[in-house]
């Protein structure tokens, strides 16, 4: 018997991704994929590569935020996309790493992936 409550740190990540690389952009990505995260481990195991559902308009945030994720990664997105993540209790992080998805989730969980502030303009919540 576990002493108090037993909670598993885990968490979801997504990469938007095109021809299995970090996708230059979140809004025009041919898919997601999904991590899942054992953040006490550090353990990173790939759950699923999901096809983009489309680019409508402040669609994808939602879309990712009812998957459960809770962090994207990204390369360029729009500032309307990283205000509906953040209001759905998403966090996002921006870089300009050219590694493979996992090597990119692996370098976030061990604090060593580079940050850049990277948002596209035009405020059209395509993101």
């Amino acid at each position: 018997m576990l002493d108090g409550p037993h909670k598993e740190e885990k968490m979801k990540v997504a990469l938007p991704v095109m021809g299995g690389k970090l996708s230059p952009h979140f809004g025009q990505c041919e898919g997601f994929a999904l991590f899942e995260v054992d953040e006490t481990a550090k353990d990173v195991s790939l759950l699923e590569t999901m096809t983009s559902p489309g680019h409508a308009r402040g669609f994808l945030p939602g879309w990712l935020a009812d998957k459960g994720v809770d962090v994207v990664i990204a390369n360029g997105m729009g500032r309307r996309a990283m205000e509906l993540l953040a209001e759905r209790g998403v966090k996002v992080f921006t870089t300009a790493s050219d590694e493979t998805p996992e090597d990119i989730v692996r370098a976030y969980v061990a604090g060593s992936l580079e940050a850049i502030d990277f948002t596209c303009e035009g405020g059209d919540g395509h993101g």
